[in-house]
């Protein structure tokens, strides 16, 4: 069992904690498998996930985006691998394990998405359903007018974003996961939330782009392992909603992660 620690804590997604956190922790929970099957459900150019299954031979890759484009480069990375990159999302049977990385924000229709993952995960099959928030947390640096407009551009986006998706215009669809509207819908779907994680502080991440080469790995390891500890022991209300949450490390923490199972049917009595 501390071999299979160790080999887990060799993993990381560059400059992510919480993707880091999840695939050490589906390493650890498959440790000692042939064979996982795991779901990128929304996959994008998967670059990072080469080193990912070069050094975890029993994972198997299948993964999708909504994107040709993306599911063409997805491919490129992952040639000779044990990943298959699929054209559409029906197409996938019964993955152990569902990742789903910085996707839901740019879902328009989010409960077709959470039934297609329902359909797909396996009966013990767990889900990591993470999503963020950073979109939406304009910050206009005053001292710093080179910025401006970019902060001006996110905010007009933001605002006509969800009016231009009722036409039809999806692309670049992005809207603010308000908590307790998801935690419904999973509820309604049949999902059970077994684990709530907040993480990737801003400044932390801001840090980890200006670490040399040779000390990314040790600072992923501190990060993962300060951001847990924030979670077990810092995580209280704050009183006061924030983006529909009102957990005070959601005010500082723009990644969100809930792990999820199917829900038991209780026995009819």
């Amino acid at each position: 069992m501390a071999e299979s620690l160790c080999f887990a804590d060799h993993l990381y997604w560059p400059g992510n904690a919480a993707k880091t956190r999840i695939i050490r922790d589906i390493a650890r929970r498959s440790a000692g498998l042939s064979q996982v099957k795991i779901f990128d459900y929304g996959c994008g150019d998967a670059l990072h996930w080469r080193s990912i299954l070069e050094t975890c031979p029993h994972f198997a890759l299948v993964a999708y985006d909504i994107s040709p484009r993306a599911r063409h480069a997805a491919r490129e990375h992952l040639a000779g691998l044990k990943a298959e990159i699929v054209e559409r999302v029906e197409e996938v049977h019964y993955a152990d394990y569902i990742v789903s990385f910085s996707v839901l924000e740019h879902v328009y229709d989010r409960k077709e998405y959470l039934m297609i993952a329902k359909q797909v995960l396996a009966p013990k099959g767990i889900f990591y359903l993470n999503y963020d928030d950073g979109h939406f947390r304009i910050c206009l640096d005053l001292s710093y007018p080179a910025n401006w407009g970019v902060a001006l551009r996110s905010h007009i986006h933001n605002m006509l974003a969800p009016l231009l998706a009722r036409f039809g215009y999806r692309r670049g669809f992005q809207q603010r996961v308000k908590k307790r509207r998801l935690g419904i819908l999973l509820q309604e779907i049949g999902f059970e939330v077994c684990e709530e994680m907040y993480e990737n502080l801003g400044c932390i991440k801001g840090l980890y782009k200006h670490v040399s080469q040779d000390k990314r790995k040790d600072f992923m390891d501190a990060w993962v392992s300060f951001e847990r500890l924030l979670n077990n022991r810092f995580r209280v209300k704050a009183g006061k909603p924030y983006a529909g949450d009102d957990v005070n490390l959601w005010q500082f923490m723009g990644s969100r992660t809930l792990v999820l199972s199917h829900r038991e049917k209780k026995n009819e009595q």
